[in-house]
């Protein structure tokens, strides 16, 4: 017997070959030809045909020439049975309905998501209230996403004194041969964008009012502004992972 293929269709030509495999082993019935088959559908199926619920399809032969078939729903397929022998009849609607379990199971659910989405391409009425419905499951969804960032960067920052963040800092830039000067240039730009100011117009005027000169803006971020815990905030969104994976190697370390 074939191995069994899950989809929910049979074309005549997998039919015809399936009813013949148990013709053969029943041993008393000729093998029937798919053009036999084929008549037998267009008269089972003379009104879904005509109604064009059934569409004829077709396949190359060994010649390469162009043949009719048709492509059949399982249910579809056990009706053609109707006119087989009982031997023939009861095991070809075993090897469908084992078609039909293997289907089921391997089935995913569909999801709420995947729901409105088909109702808004059906359109109509329904397809307003489900865009709505999706617009408040996505809000939902980013939202829960939201928190859960949230709460890893309290996890990554909580606990962590200020002289382990600078340090944690100086590592994270170049962790694993990152581009330091990339990750510094990111860093800096992400905290001159949420405070509105330049780091390098204020640590220059500082410079040439205060001794010792501050030699970078990490400096002038901790010791100046006293912003240490919120550079390093930005750098735990930016670099996550990375961060995460130095935290835990300092708790092996201590």
């Amino acid at each position: 017997m074939n191995e069994l293929v899950v989809k929910d269709t049979m074309t005549t030509l997998e039919l015809v070959e399936q009813i013949n495999l148990f013709r053969k082993e029943e041993g008393s019935r000729a093998e029937l030809k798919h053009k036999t088959l084929l008549e037998i559908v267009r008269d089972e199926f003379e009104d879904e045909i005509g109604q064009q619920k059934i569409l004829p399809s077709s396949y190359k032969n060994s010649q390469n020439k162009e043949q009719p078939m048709y492509i059949l729903t399982l249910n579809q397929a056990k009706q053609v049975l109707m006119r087989e022998s009982k031997f023939v009849r009861k095991a070809m609607i075993k090897y469908i309905e084992e078609l039909e379990n293997k289907l089921k199971n391997n089935t995913p659910t569909i999801t709420e998501e995947q729901k409105l989405v088909l109702s808004i391409y059906a359109g109509g009425v329904e397809a307003v209230e489900a865009t709505k419905a999706l617009v408040e499951l996505k809000t939902k969804e980013l939202q829960k996403t939201i928190e859960y960032k949230e709460d890893v960067i309290v996890g990554l920052t909580d606990e962590i004194d200020l002289k382990d963040k600078r340090q944690i800092l100086n590592q994270v830039v170049r962790y694993k041969g990152a581009n330091y000067q990339e990750r510094w240039r990111l860093l800096y730009y992400e905290f001159e964008k949420k405070y509105h100011l330049d780091i390098n117009a204020r640590m220059k005027r500082y410079n040439e009012e205060n001794k010792p000169k501050l030699k970078n803006k990490l400096d002038y971020i901790d010791k100046v502004m006293g912003k240490l815990p919120q550079l390093y905030e930005i750098a735990s969104k930016l670099f996550e992972g990375d961060i995460n994976k130095i935290i835990e190697e300092y708790k092996q370390i201590r």
